[in-house]
């Protein structure tokens, strides 16, 4: 119990620390886009309605990154927790044949 409690709390620590990260990252490249953006309407050169469709579309974008990403990690459980599963079955199934 003591390593299964251990292993979870490592876990959720390094969940916390990507979710932080990556959030952090995305808020920080839009405050960049919007810096640069609103430079650019005030310039002449966009438009506002420009500048709102690209911080929507990259949004969009980064918040579809985000996901795959925590997506690709419970595939990474599953194939890891399928591994174990098959190892331990092939261990009874040894152990049988060798009775």
């Amino acid at each position: 119990n003591d390593i299964i409690n251990d292993t979870q709390r490592q876990r959720g620590v390094a969940l916390g620390v990507f979710s932080a990260a990556s959030n952090g990252l995305g808020v920080l490249l839009q405050m960049v886009t919007l810096l640069i953006g609103s430079s650019a309407v005030l310039a002449g050169s966009m438009t506002a309605e420009a500048l709102a469709t690209y911080l929507l579309y990259l949004d969009t974008a980064v918040d579809s990154a985000l996901e795959l990403g925590i997506e690709w990690s419970s595939c990474n459980d599953a194939l890891g927790s399928a591994e174990r599963v098959l190892g331990i079955l092939a261990q009874g199934v040894t152990s049988q044949r060798s009775s």
